[in-house]
């Protein structure tokens, strides 16, 4: 299944659709946000968030994992902040506010994510690094 690419020099329209996709499936955790997600990366991309040291690897992941994250996002907000491009990457940066369901209570998490992503020769994200900024 191919998706929405880049475009091997991937510019800020797309990569903003990227950014879009992504929270709304983290917010929403419907089947079709979800795909419109992972139709932007190639099948086996990898998603290393960096400060916590895990990786994962490949679309299933956020299929499998992303209904249930959903259900404890109340809300979520983000600003994109910059984006820089490369041949074949780009760097992104965003602001970002988040209501969550932590048990009994609510938790606001604020803060800064850049992203580093980097494409494959057809513009799909083939690896994901999150930074906190």
């Amino acid at each position: 299944m191919s998706g929405p690419a880049l475009a091997e020099t991937p510019d800020k329209r797309g990569i903003a659709a990227f950014v879009a996709a992504a929270q709304k499936a983290t917010s929403t955790g419907e089947r079709e946000d979800i795909e419109a997600y992972v139709a932007f990366m190639t099948p086996d991309v990898v998603d290393e968030h960096v400060p916590y040291g895990v990786e994962f690897t490949g679309r299933d992941f956020f299929r499998e994992n992303l209904p249930n994250k959903a259900q404890t996002v109340v809300s979520l907000t983000y600003s994109l902040d910059r984006i820089v491009r490369g041949q074949d990457f780009a760097l992104v940066s965003y602001d970002y506010e988040s209501i969550e369901r932590a048990g009994e209570e609510t938790v606001t998490y604020t803060g800064r994510w850049i992203l580093s992503l980097e494409y494959d020769e057809a513009g799909l994200v083939k690896r994901i690094r999150r930074f906190r900024g």
